[in-house]
Formats: structure tokens, sequence, C-alpha cells
């Protein structure tokens, strides 16, 4: 006992989170002449994260001197889990004229990234690469832009 006041310490051995939450955690104790006291804490986000860059992709056909009309019709797109949980991948598909493979698979561990392949048609075109996971801002966004200015 110190200048007349007890001393009391609390150990939280186990915290189970309820739900995923953006905020910190609160520890709210109550003495015995129901004074409560609130304890915050933060040890980051414990979700998934999803990070998809670039955030365009340029596909061209173009007149290339002494090599004729050249061709860039795939490029590769990364996903990153910056998170400290696994990302669980619902689903990855283009619009316009794009198509994609990847070897992300259908889940993708904390701290991993996967690529993805996407593939341009040959048109003119605008067009998305969208990837749906359980990270925040879910669709994940990649601008797609296709321009022919020969024909190969």
């Amino acid at each position: 006992m110190k200048s007349g006041k007890l001393l009391c310490f609390i150990a939280v051995l186990v915290f189970t989170a309820l739900a995923i939450h953006a905020g910190p955690a609160v520890l709210v104790a109550a003495t015995q002449g129901d004074e409560l006291h609130s304890y915050s804490w933060s040890s980051g986000s414990s979700g998934a994260s999803a990070t998809l860059s670039p955030t365009r992709l340029l596909f061209r056909c173009r007149n290339v001197p002494n090599a004729g009309c050249q061709c860039i019709n795939t490029r590769t797109a990364t996903l990153s889990n910056p998170g400290k949980a696994p990302l669980d991948i619902k689903g990855i598909s283009t619009t316009g004229a794009f198509t994609q493979a990847s070897n992300c698979g259908p889940s993708l561990a904390a701290g991993k990234s996967c690529a993805i392949t996407v593939r341009w048609s040959l048109a003119d075109s605008a067009g998305t690469l969208d990837v749906s996971d359980n990270a925040s801002g879910s669709p994940q966004k990649v601008s797609l832009n296709g321009v022919k200015e020969c024909t190969p």
C-alpha cells in the first residue's frame, strides 16, 4: 500500500477479437467504487491487406523504324498481402479486350505476393483488372488501356 492507495496489476493473457476491427483494443476496468478506467493499446492491423500494382497497364501496337509494327500485348501486375492474415482471393477478372492468368491460388499468405499476367487481344480497348478479396477496398483494380496504332 502506498499513500493510502492499493495497487493492482491486471494481466491480459489471452485476447480474442469477436470481429475484425481497425481500431485499438480497449480494456475497461471498474473499481469497487464503480469508477471506470479505460486503457487502450494497438499493435497495428491484424487482418489481411491487399496491394495491386501497378495501378495502370498500357498495351500498344506501334511502328518501330526498321522493325515494322511491334506490339506489347502481355503485361504483369503483382498482388501483394502486406497484412498479418491470409488474403482470401474470391475472384480475378478482366473487362474489355483483355484476359488474365495468375499463379495466385485461392489464398495469399501474409507477406507474400503473386503474379497476374494480363493479355491484350490487339483491339483498341479500355478495361480493368479486378481482384475481389477479403481486404478493405475490395475489389482492387488496375486500369487497362490497349492502343493499336498499326496492324502487325
